[in-house]
């Protein structure tokens, strides 16, 4: 058996949301659904996001348990933490791990974010059993987001006294053992519901017959039923669904991601390299992006929003033979902004990038950007300026620079410092986060 395992106000901030207060940010069950699996091979998994993810935030996966009389999960498998990169993904996107290197790839392009190991890394046999999407510890987890199993018991076969189904998977009988697991059902977050965020594969004919390798099929369902959440939800939880084998390179016969059009997103025409976004003297800001590898793109379309769903044009870039570009948005809205490129191939077709979320404050005086930042860091300052000094600290609170303040937009190098979280404090006392890519 295996282990599947726009208000008053004379001065504004311009700043990307921090990572510290974005991973705590409560998940619930549905936020994401698996879209397939690999347990020969290379051990891999794939799931799509089901709703906006900011910088910073976590997801954790397990191939342990779920203990129905704990509520939490066994303690003696394996769990990692998939962090979203700078500037965070969209609803949308799809990310497949690699269990055997740790590392996430995006369908299309841009940053997948990156996989720590928390316990020990997955280890998917020959059989399966669970994967598990939740928040918290094993011990204590806070939210359950999907689930999927894998495992297959019969009373005739394996004379237990179990036999899986859709209601409570295996039951009771997975107290204890790691080849068998109960579906989520404790209070609050931690319960899931089959063929809405979690999911039994199943299995077809006669006897004890486990998939080792299975993956969403997007030509089995209508274009209309993943266009939107509910509809992606519920056809990625029908087993009926899913393409199934025991391949020993299932690359070649179920290759993962699904590669569907989630929510109307097809994979990006173009390596974006970078998106960021800056305030102007004016109280402006100024979008800038970098692509490389363009094919058949005629235009960049700057969209924005002020709540992260309903977004509407501010500007547009033709497709040209440079790699960078700007565009200014004139009038921002007080609190925060969000900004997405909607591309736009030759034929029409139109995909979407990452979302930047830039917060507009009344009453502060001081932004620092780019933030991450990869490096030179610059402090703006907007009309007389008052701060004379800023200390960089590290995470440690070891003090790195005195940085004397001459100009309103000073320049300071971080270009030789290792990635992680810095800390510039000002002399008004002001404090900024920083992050170091």
């Amino acid at each position: 058996m295996k282990r599947f395992y726009k208000t008053a106000g004379n001065f504004f901030l311009l700043s990307f949301l921090f990572i510290g207060s974005q991973a705590k940010a409560q998940h619930v069950p549905g936020d994401i659904a698996f879209t397939g699996y690999h347990c020969q091979s290379v051990d891999v998994f794939s799931f799509v996001l089901l709703k906006t993810f900011t910088a910073g935030q976590t997801i954790n996966f397990t191939d342990a348990s779920w203990l129905t009389a704990t509520n939490n999960f066994d303690s003696d498998e394996g769990m990692i933490t998939w962090t979203v990169p700078a500037g965070g993904l969209v609803v949308g996107r799809e990310v497949t791990i690699n269990c055997a290197t740790n590392t996430a790839t995006l369908l299309g392009a841009g940053n997948p974010g990156t996989v720590a190991v928390v316990t020990v890394a997955l280890n998917f046999n020959t059989s399966g059993d669970q994967l598990f999407a939740f928040s918290g510890p094993l011990a204590a987890p806070t939210s359950v987001l999907s689930g999927i199993n894998m495992n297959v018991l019969s009373v005739a076969v394996n004379f237990d006294a179990c036999t899986t189904d859709n209601a409570v998977w295996d039951g009771t009988c997975a107290t204890g053992n790691n080849s068998y697991t109960a579906k989520p059902s404790g209070p609050g977050n931690l319960t899931l519901t089959t063929g809405t965020n979690a999911l039994w594969i199943g299995t077809t004919g006669a006897g004890y017959v486990e998939w080792d390798n299975a993956r969403f099929n997007c030509a089995s369902v209508p274009a209309a039923s993943l266009a939107t959440v509910a509809g992606v939800r519920a056809a990625v939880n029908n087993k009926a669904n899913w393409t199934t084998n025991s391949d020993a390179v299932p690359s070649a016969t179920i290759p993962l991601p699904a590669g569907c059009q989630w929510l109307g997103l097809t994979p990006l025409p173009v390596k974006l390299e970078s998106f960021t976004g800056k305030l102007n003297a004016d109280k402006s800001a100024t979008l800038n992006w970098k692509v490389s590898e363009q094919q058949n793109v005629r235009e960049y379309v700057v969209e924005e929003s002020i709540d992260g769903l309903q977004f509407s044009q501010t500007g547009a870039a033709l497709a040209s033979a440079t790699e960078n570009y700007s565009l200014n948005d004139p009038q921002m809205t007080t609190g925060i902004n969000y900004y997405r490129l909607r591309i736009v191939d030759q034929d029409g077709r139109e995909t979407y990038s990452n979302i930047i979320m830039l917060t507009l404050k009344a009453g502060i005086k001081i932004n620092v950007y780019p933030n991450p930042v990869t490096d030179k860091l610059t402090i703006q300052q907007f009309g007389n300026t008052k701060n004379t000094t800023a200390t960089l600290s590290d995470g440690h609170g070891k003090i790195l620079q005195q940085v004397k303040i001459t100009e309103q937009n000073q320049v300071i190098s971080m270009e030789t410092y290792p990635a992680g979280m810095y800390i510039l404090k000002m002399e008004d006392g002001t404090v900024f986060k920083v992050m170091k890519q």
